[in-house]
């Protein structure tokens, strides 16, 4: 059980950090590069982010 909620939050903490540099670079490049940016551009839009 310790695995498993140790693995959870590693990605939690992973796929957060992801998120917050597309948010901080959205500015930057409009336009998603790749699958993940693209992926986050629908799930995670700036008014999401900006709520939570």
């Amino acid at each position: 059980m310790a695995f498993i909620t140790t693995a959870f939050f590693i990605w939690n903490g992973i796929v957060t950090s992801m998120v917050m540099i597309r948010t901080t670079n959205r500015k930057k490049y409009t336009v998603a590069r790749n699958v993940i940016e693209h992926f986050i551009d629908e799930e995670y839009q700036n008014t999401v982010v900006e709520k939570v």
